[in-house]
């Protein structure tokens, strides 16, 4: 069983409040990750293809998919989610996990693009999804280029993860209204992410970023 150290990404806690922040964040890693660790299980025993080399590579997706997402992290916007939860006085303790489960999964695939677009090598110590692949790629010794097929999977794999993050909240055991509503919104989060990084992208390729470009209000 996979599960992150808390101990690895929140190293700063001294104040008896910032302690106690730091357990329940260290109790919902194990908790949330437990979880994952399943749903990837049960989703690589079901893995889609029509042939056994489909289906070799749909598993090897999946597999990576699981190793990048249950590298060690704060989970802090799955945590976000489920104490924010319970503080509006939310019951349904599975119901938030999935749909906490579902975010850290949406956050994986914004990862993934993320580090291909600033093109990163590395990813909490370990490869990036496109590193991963082009080194696959080379020791391989498949024909083409080997970023171009790394940058193309990653593409490809960042989408898989977004979808399943969207499937996940799709199917939790939350009233249908609620889904879609909050499904709207994470739709429209992820909009507004891609604009703004896009603009990052931008700012940088146009070399003279400035302070008043990043936070002068529109009004």
């Amino acid at each position: 069983m996979i599960v992150s150290n808390i101990d690895a990404v929140v190293k700063d806690a001294h104040s008896p409040k910032a302690k106690k922040a730091k357990k329940e964040l260290a109790n919902f890693v194990k908790l949330i990750n437990v979880r994952l660790e399943k749903y990837f299980n049960n989703e690589i025993k079901e893995v889609f293809g029509v042939s056994k080399k489909e289906i070799e590579l749909s598993r090897n997706i999946l597999e990576h998919i699981k190793e990048h997402n249950l590298r060690p992290c704060k989970r802090l916007r799955g945590s976000f989610i489920y104490h924010g939860y319970k503080l509006m006085g939310g019951r349904g303790r599975e119901a938030i996990l999935e749909a906490a489960m579902s975010i850290e999964l949406i956050h994986t695939a914004l990862l993934i693009h993320d580090d291909l677009m600033d093109q990163d090598d590395t990813r909490r110590g370990l490869p990036t999804t496109h590193e991963y692949y082009r080194n696959n790629h080379l020791n391989s010794k498949w024909r083409g280029d080997s970023k171009h097929y790394g940058a193309s999977m990653a593409v490809d794999i960042g989408d898989v993860a977004l979808m399943k993050g969207f499937e996940i909240l799709g199917r939790s055991r939350f009233e249908n209204k609620n889904k879609i509503e909050a499904l709207n919104r994470t739709f429209r989060g992820i909009t507004n992410t891609a604009y703004g990084q896009a603009f990052d992208i931008t700012l940088e390729v146009a070399g003279k970023a400035s302070k008043k470009d990043i936070l002068d209000s529109p009004t």
